[in-house]
């Protein structure tokens, strides 16, 4: 279902700090991969709660029809609601009340726009897989984001896809038995841990994802399906 963008009314509520839009630049190709080693786990503790109180949380609820979901970007201390607007086949597109833009895969992220430093475009379907069937094994993952001055960087990385255990996701009126998936990377040495809570349909409801230097992780809640 596509939520009507009855939003206008909370637009207050929703606090969406320093982002800058980005376009554009070239592609840098395949930066070199240093050989693959476990990361230690950074997600251990079970998913914060979402990072607003509890009166802007039931006002985008109450305020907006269909699905809500809320980001946060850990590198800006910022946040903001976002509404389903499009749907390609598996891909949808959410936006906030300003226009900015991401666009996820059974709740994985895979493009932004207007956030600074964008997620220009994604290649995880293996990942997305095992994180979906809730099974361990390894993956490539590869992301393009934007640089400062409008170039094109192609982040590569291995990565080792590990089944958590069992626990509930709680977040606004979405309550779900759910698996703990963890996604352990390393790009040219550099460590990324990314981290799902996935349902027994194979829908991501929490996600942490890496997404660039300037966002640092994205922290994706459903509040509502």
């Amino acid at each position: 279902m596509i939520a009507s963008l009855k939003i206008a009314p909370i637009a207050g509520l929703i606090a969406v700090l320093g982002l800058s839009a980005c376009s554009g630049g070239n592609i840098q190709r395949d930066a070199p991969i240093r050989p693959f080693s476990v990361v230690k786990s950074l997600f251990s503790r079970p998913a914060p709660p979402p990072p607003v109180d509890a009166a802007a949380m039931s006002a985008a609820l109450n305020n907006v029809s269909g699905p809500v979901m809320q980001i946060r970007l850990t590198g800006r201390e910022a946040s903001a609601f976002f509404v389903p607007i499009e749907e390609n086949g598996a891909y949808r597109t959410w936006s906030s009340p300003d226009e900015r833009t991401v666009t996820l895969k059974s709740g994985m992220l895979t493009a932004s726009r207007g956030l600074g430093q964008d997620t220009m475009s994604t290649s995880a379907d293996s990942s997305l897989q095992l994180v979906r069937q809730r099974k361990n094994g390894i993956a490539r993952r590869i992301q393009r984001y934007l640089t400062p001055d409008n170039q094109t960087v192609e982040l590569v990385a291995e990565c080792e896809i590990e089944n958590g255990g069992r626990e509930t996701y709680r977040g606004g009126v979405v309550s779900a038995s759910v698996t703990r998936m963890t996604e352990s990377c390393v790009s040219d040495g550099m460590p990324i841990e990314n981290a799902y809570l996935v349902d027994d349909r194979g829908t991501i409801l929490f996600a942490r994802q890496y997404l660039s230097p300037a966002n640092g992780y994205g922290l994706m809640y459903t509040l509502r399906r």
